[in-house]
């Protein structure tokens, strides 16, 4: 399943799981390796977040950070269980990954994104299906909305810009459920905007 940082895209997948549907998502927890935080941060988000997330999963999640070669096989046997695997496919690849981004259309632009979602379903035979959940006017009311299966013909680059396609439209047809709008350096990251440099007379 291929989502993005969209919404209530967990509370989404904890509905899934509830109704029967074994979810894994395939993610990093930055509250847990960012800098910047300190110990009650950490504390906090581990409460209010991390804890009521992993009553709604199958397995912990499964963490892509560079030097882990068992994360695709860790994957793989969850799919070959006839398990669900989650995936949001529009934050900006780490450094040590940037060399396996491709660089696919998003948003009018061209962004550098990780394409694992397609890598993953051409060695299982897994579908891959889009997953968005909209916010309704009452503000009160979601609804989940789930594709067909994404067509994987093609080269990897072309086929994964499919599921990109998809992401830049839903982010177009709702753009305040977007997470990114407000981390200049993320779209930065994504080629979305112009790099921020410091001025050499700010640098003074």
């Amino acid at each position: 399943m291929c989502s993005a940082h969209f919404g209530s895209q967990d509370s989404g997948f904890s509905v899934l799981h509830a109704s029967g549907f074994p979810i894994t998502t395939i993610g990093r927890r930055t509250h847990i390796y960012a800098a910047g935080l300190s110990s009650p941060e950490r504390r906090f988000w581990e409460m209010v977040y991390s804890r009521p997330v992993r009553r709604h999963r199958q397995r912990p999640n499964i963490e892509p950070w560079p030097g882990r070669p068992q994360v695709a096989l860790q994957a793989a046997a969850v799919l070959r269980a006839n398990e669900v695997v989650t995936i949001s496919i529009d934050a900006p690849p780490v450094d040590n990954d940037r060399s396996r981004a491709v660089e696919v259309p998003f948003l009018g632009r061209r962004a550098q994104l990780l394409p694992g979602v397609v890598t993953l379903a051409r060695l299982t035979g897994a579908p891959v299906l889009m997953a968005f959940l909209y916010r309704q006017a009452d503000y009160r009311h979601q609804v989940w909305e789930i594709s067909a299966p994404v067509p994987l013909e093609g080269e990897t680059a072309t086929a994964f810009g499919r599921c990109a396609a998809e992401v830049s439209a839903a982010i177009r047809r709702s753009p305040a459920q977007w997470d990114f709008w407000d981390s200049t350096s993320s779209l930065a990251d994504l080629g979305l905007i112009e790099s921020q440099r410091t001025s050499p007379l700010a640098a003074t």
